[in-house]
């Protein structure tokens, strides 16, 4: 492995998932609070208030409200991340991509934005067709709205997408400084199954065969950022953290962790990540770049864990409860 390739692999960004969940959910919450006051503004009186031009304050507000306030969270976000970003947005793209990373600037597919802007519409009007026919009464339904309960698929995949950009925005940040004729050309982009880069372009352009996906998997650029995307697919199924938890409820956390850690190899031979198959065969160069892709994910969760254990033992107040934790994890270790 050449030194460069080390630097844009060695990269840890999934623990900033509960914060960039946080942030969205915020961005909706705010939208909503936001349409509450355009609502009370739009409705003057009872007797202007009518089913229908409720639905088209919605449908006109909500939408751009809500790109603005992800974009700004995500930019936000990114920006604590690495510095670097200049510019987050959602623009359509062709389908088979779900976001792209420049130099300093990430593009993500806006179907996906779309699908989280149609479920909290679809969500929020049908609360209103069930709530007394009133101004007032429909002002609280909008402001208290439970909607983003409903929403964390949608939500997970803008996160997803937006962390596995972040990925390919370090990796620029780590790759040697362009030259000043080509200052915001992104470094090399190549793959480990072909030297032949128009090969390789190719398979970008096309992406219709399973041996494009191949060497678009093979990317040493698209290594860690997958593995982002596989290691947080594993997280979700052991829960999330969050700063209200006492600490049964982070052991438990923690014990998910472990459980999934234990029986890691079984996990990602999960039927849901068959697009990687053809690399899960020993003995091939593949199988060599899937023990790679493999390492990284196990290494996001082993910080995952480390970051559980951290907030347990910050929560702890004195001697006996240190003891009977350490206690349990060494049993919940040795099982």
């Amino acid at each position: 492995m050449r030194f460069i390739e080390f630097l844009i692999e060695n990269i840890s960004i999934s623990n900033k998932r509960e914060k960039i969940d946080d942030a969205i959910k915020l961005a909706i919450k705010e939208t909503l609070h936001d349409t509450t006051v355009q609502f009370n503004s739009n409705i003057s009186s009872e007797s202007d208030f009518e089913m229908d031009r409720v639905t088209q304050i919605l449908n006109h507000y909500i939408p751009s409200r809500l790109k603005t306030k992800i974009t700004n969270a995500l930019m936000r976000m990114g920006i604590e991340i690495n510095p670097l970003l200049r510019k987050v947005q959602f623009i359509e793209l062709r389908k088979t991509t779900g976001g792209q990373a420049g130099y300093d600037y990430i593009t993500i597919q806006y179907s996906i934005l779309a699908d989280l802007i149609d479920k909290v519409l679809r969500h929020l009007l049908n609360e209103i067709y069930n709530t007394e026919l009133s101004k007032k009464e429909i002002a609280k339904t909008i402001y208290t709205s439970n909607c983003i309960d409903n929403c964390e698929p949608q939500i997970k995949e803008i996160r997803d997408t937006f962390i596995h950009e972040m990925v390919h925005i370090t990796q620029h940040a780590r790759h040697p400084e362009p030259s000043e004729q080509n200052k915001w050309k992104s470094p090399e982009y190549r793959s480990y199954l072909t030297r032949n880069k128009k090969r390789f372009h190719d398979a970008l352009t096309n992406l219709t065969s399973q041996e494009d996906w191949n060497i678009y998997y093979a990317s040493p650029q698209e290594i860690p950022a997958h593995a982002h995307n596989m290691a947080l697919n594993l997280m979700d199924i052991t829960g999330k953290y969050s700063n209200d938890m006492n600490i049964e409820d982070m052991k438990f956390l923690l014990f998910n962790i472990i459980d999934i850690l234990k029986d890691f190899r079984n996990w990602i031979n999960d039927p849901r990540y068959e697009q990687y198959k053809e690399f899960n065969k020993p003995n091939t160069k593949q199988y060599k770049i899937y023990k790679r892709f493999m390492k990284i994910v196990y290494l996001e969760l082993v910080h995952y864990k480390e970051f559980v254990e951290d907030k347990i033992k910050h929560s702890i107040h004195n001697k006996k409860e240190e003891q009977d934790y350490e206690t349990w994890l060494n049993s919940m270790e040795n099982m």
